[in-house]
């Protein structure tokens, strides 16, 4: 199932405490430290878009999760260290 990236807004702050029960992958959203307390970002299927949008809330779908750049690379403590020392 694919998913995407998405900003939800809420017409009320209070409506993202009904959104913990839910199981979603949500995470803060960068703008909610800067005074918008009723933005989350979150990683969801078109499903649970359309389930959101339902309930209430704004959904903005960006970009599918594939397309965001991932590490390129993995290296333990041990041998990032290593790398800096040199």
């Amino acid at each position: 199932m694919d998913r995407y990236f998405v900003v939800i807004t809420a017409p009320d702050p209070s409506m993202f405490a009904g959104l913990r029960d839910r199981g979603l992958d949500l995470f803060p959203a960068a703008g909610a430290a800067a005074g918008r307390p009723s933005v989350m970002e979150g990683l969801l299927t078109m499903a649970q878009v359309a389930e959101l949008r339902e309930a209430g809330y704004q959904v903005t779908v960006s970009d599918p999760a594939e397309t965001r750049a991932r590490a390129r690379q993995t290296a333990s403590f041990e041998a990032w260290r290593q790398a800096v020392e040199e």
